[in-house]
């Protein structure tokens, strides 16, 4: 991997980040999948304290290629902040929080952020590259996120990578009927 960090910069609101380039200053622009592996989002899209912000956190079920992929990513990221944290940090440890979120017998999630709303908002698409509305519920989708992995935010001691999703391309799964197939298991029947 050849992604960098800039210097730690302070917004006007005291937010800590630095931003993170590719080693010629471009942004790092990916898809974390294809249609054929399309994501799920088993939680939607929702923020902690205020579920009318523009900024919401999202999480994507990863597969097994997806996790490696991601688990690389992370690898490199803790290893470049220890490298640099006298640059970054002026020496003081930090604890790197991994984007891949493995809890226990659960398939592992990969963090991110949506816009959704505002001039930065998330783009929708549809399997056929036409622009659509976002549906009502996220969870029902078979999801293709494009993302940047756009900075590295610092709270306190501990930093992670800021991962926002730019265009999600949706596939709407639609209801199936449990009543369409004769149901082998009918109480009659015993």
């Amino acid at each position: 991997m050849d992604w960098q960090l800039g210097d730690v910069q302070t917004s006007p609101k005291g937010i800590r980040s630095a931003p993170l380039t590719d080693s010629k200053g471009n942004p790092i622009i990916v898809h974390l999948a294809d249609l054929q592996k399309a994501l799920t989002a088993p939680f939607g899209y929702s923020a902690f304290n205020d579920p009318n912000a523009a900024l919401q956190n999202i999480c994507f079920r990863a597969d097994s290629e997806l996790q490696e992929k991601i688990a690389t990513v992370d690898a490199y990221m803790a290893d470049y902040i220890k490298t640099h944290a006298a640059r970054l940090f002026k020496g003081k440890h930090m604890t790197y929080k991994p984007l891949l979120l493995l809890k226990d017998d659960y398939p592992p999630l990969i963090r991110c952020k949506i816009n959704v709303r505002g001039t930065k908002a998330c783009r929708f698409w549809t399997p056929a590259c036409e622009r659509c509305e976002m549906p009502d519920d996220l969870r029902e989708c078979r999801l293709v996120p494009r993302v940047q992995f756009k900075s590295l935010w610092i709270m306190g001691s501990d930093v992670g990578l800021s991962v926002e999703v730019l265009d999600l391309m949706v596939d709407q799964v639609p209801d199936a009927c449990p009543f369409e197939n004769d149901n082998p298991f009918l109480l009659n029947k015993y």
